[in-house]
């Protein structure tokens, strides 16, 4: 990973957001939130090991997040994962097409396109967890104590 400043700002991102979900929201976000971080840290750690290869260090990082919101959205009662899961398919599927792609202004074109949808998985998982804390603040309220 770059080490810019907008590289950080994106880091802080994915800790805030990965976290809010492992602690406020229910085992679908902790879930969510506990496999992106995974994801995100596995695609680190394959950067440090091989900077120069940056393709495959995505895809498969990304493929271990595609199963795991396939999982989630299996029967679903909730919409976030299935937003999530056709946000990291279509991830993959942009990867897939930059690495056919050798020209260096598509390339750009579909990096910019791959980050674009990581910011939309996380947004995703961000308003499950915000729905599950308010569908729980609203159950809280229902029962009489």
């Amino acid at each position: 990973m770059p080490h810019t400043l907008l590289a950080h700002i994106g880091e802080i991102l994915v800790l805030l957001v990965c976290l809010t979900a492992m602690v406020l929201g229910s085992w679908r976000e902790r879930l969510g939130g506990g496999l992106y971080l995974a994801a995100y840290a596995l695609t680190y750690l394959l950067t440090l090991a091989n900077p120069k290869d940056m393709t495959w260090r995505f895809i498969i990082g990304d493929l271990i997040c595609l199963l795991g919101f396939f999982y989630l959205s299996w029967k679903s009662p909730h919409p976030w994962p299935l937003w999530a899961f056709g946000a990291q398919l279509l991830t993959v599927m942009t990867e897939v097409a930059a690495f056919l792609n050798w020209h260096v202004l598509m390339r750009w074109t579909f990096l910019t396109v791959q980050m674009v949808l990581g910011y939309a998985v996380l947004f995703f998982l961000l308003l499950g967890t915000l729905a599950a804390v308010r569908a729980r603040r609203i159950e809280r309220q229902k029962s009489p104590n």
